[in-house]
């Protein structure tokens, strides 16, 4: 068990760390927030539903093709990053059911399933403290 003063000391370090959060999501674009989930997992999701395959080969030749050319592609700078789906099939056919969801609530869904997840294998690990 942890005593009085290192309990006081874990909570105002996790109070502070949110609060480091929330001031730094401010700063973030709208549109890249959970910017991996929505290109990788949630648009290949909707691609799925709506019967498109959701890997885009023809994109990342194109990018391909224009690096050989001495061109700068999208993801060779912050400024103009892109997120594709790259997982495989089981994966994107698991997130088919948060692709029915707006964007938001997936996201949400998604980020306490993530938790969940890491708190159930330190469980499963017998990490206790």
């Amino acid at each position: 068990m942890l005593a009085t003063g290192a309990r006081a000391l874990l909570i105002v370090a996790m109070f502070a760390s949110c609060v480091m959060f929330l001031l730094g999501m401010s700063g973030i674009k709208r549109h890249a927030l959970l910017f991996d989930f929505k290109g990788g997992l949630y648009d290949a999701g909707h691609q799925i539903v709506h019967g498109q395959d959701p890997y885009r080969p023809d994109f990342l030749a194109a990018q391909a093709a224009i690096l050989r050319a001495g061109g700068i592609a999208q993801g060779e700078t912050s400024s103009n990053a892109f997120s594709i789906p790259v997982y495989p099939a089981p994966i994107n056919l698991a997130v088919v059911p948060l692709s029915l969801l707006p964007f938001w609530l997936a996201g949400v869904v998604f980020t306490l399933l993530s938790i969940g997840a890491m708190v159930l294998g330190l469980r499963l690990l017998g990490v206790r403290d």
